[in-house]
């Protein structure tokens, strides 16, 4: 991930990954939390999951670590939106 800012924190809790993404299925919050991604890590994961194939993911920075892993379980169990 490009952006250092967004590495900074304390992993995230269950309940800020929930408040973030909305409801999941346990194994997937069970899988965030292994993942250590910091809440901001997670913000940025989702924002990239629900992102607009052809224009945001284009513009949005590149993730790794954390982040990338969570945008992984995220797409191993959920479909990402359509777009519009």
């Amino acid at each position: 991930m490009n952006d250092p800012s967004i590495k900074n924190g304390a992993p995230a809790t269950a309940a800020e990954i929930t408040a973030i993404t909305g409801p999941l299925e346990p194994a997937v919050v069970t899988a965030i939390l292994a993942t250590g991604a910091s809440t901001a890590e997670v913000m940025a994961a989702f924002f990239h999951f629900n992102a607009n194939e052809n224009q945001d993911r284009r513009t949005a920075p590149p993730l790794d670590g954390p982040a990338r892993q969570v945008v992984e379980i995220l797409n191993s169990e959920y479909e990402p939106p359509d777009e519009p």
